[in-house]
């Protein structure tokens, strides 16, 4: 089962999340730009990935200790330039095109966590989709390509202990990162001219967001955990064209540079580091890497 306080974030309610009590200033300013704007546009389906591998946990702590990798998006982006983010994106009009093997954990077909959000984000945008909406995993697979230059591929344990082979897949992926950012190639096209297979079923469900109404530009994000060991033979790189670094970094370490104002980041980054942080990731069963096998301990 899905972890509840990365799915729901009145489990943290009092800490920046987007379940706020009716009479705060923050709902107060959403009512009041809902009056003013124009009638609402569908918000833009998204998903997001955050990367997890285990690390010891800091000072002989009994949780269980991970890093995440993310990145800083591009500052010329129209939006969000220069925040830190997780991989991830809006989806295109071709994803739903690719054939993607699998479920993640933690949601099933139908499900919908709309009914969870404030009123004040939500009014007005009428029926939303269900959270894993068509085209959803393979726009989210898609971004974390480009982005990361990685997909949790089924052939990447074989080529773990195969250097021939992992140099052919990493070789594949880079290929697909380059047609991709080029636009060259849809991710359905390169998936069969590359041999490469979509899976989904080692992602974990963590949770859906909507932007508040206080611009044009909205986004329905979905965010997923995905177990990616240092011991995988191809291992993410923020692209140059969608990010200016990326970085492994502990969630608690995370939190502590934004609060010293280091760096800008959504309350839905903030929310996911908080819950990791105090609670660790997934067990091993609940979230297993693509080869099957755990970290090592850092330093190792």
């Amino acid at each position: 089962m899905a972890n509840p306080n990365l799915t729901d974030p009145s489990a943290t309610a009092g800490r920046d999340t987007n379940r706020l009590a009716p009479k705060s200033v923050y709902e107060n300013v959403l009512k009041a730009a809902q009056r003013a704007a124009k009638p609402p546009r569908p918000p833009r389906a998204s998903g997001a990935i955050v990367l997890w591998r285990r690390v010891d946990p800091v000072g002989g702590s009994s949780g269980r200790g991970c890093e995440v990798f993310w990145i800083r998006r591009a500052r010329e982006m129209a939006f969000m330039g220069g925040w830190y983010a997780f991989p991830g994106g809006a989806l295109s009009r071709d994803d739903d095109a690719a054939e993607v093997i699998g479920r993640p954990r933690g949601v099933t077909a139908g499900d919908s966590s709309v009914s969870q959000m404030p009123e004040s984000v939500i009014a007005g945008l009428g029926e939303l989709p269900p959270d894993l909406a068509p085209g959803l995993l393979a726009g989210t697979l898609r971004e974390l390509l480009e982005e990361t230059g990685i997909l949790p591929l089924p052939q990447l344990a074989a080529a773990r202990s195969q250097e021939r082979d992992a140099a052919q897949l990493a070789a594949r992926l880079a290929e697909g990162q380059r047609r991709l950012l080029s636009a060259e190639s849809t991710l359905a096209s390169l998936a069969k001219e590359l041999d490469l297979t979509l899976e989904a079923s080692q992602l974990f469900y963590a949770g859906r967001w909507l932007t508040p109404p206080l611009g044009p530009r909205r986004f329905d994000n979905r965010f997923f955990l995905l177990h990616w060991p240092r011991e995988l033979p191809v291992q993410p790189l923020a692209a140059q064209e969608e990010a200016e670094l990326g970085e492994w970094i502990r969630p608690e370490a995370a939190l502590e540079r934004w609060q010293r104002g280091e760096v800008i980041t959504a309350p839905p980054i903030l929310h996911i580091l908080r819950v990791l942080s105090e609670e660790g990731p997934p067990a091993t069963e609940e979230g297993s890497a693509p080869s099957g096998d755990t970290d090592r301990p850092a330093g190792q």
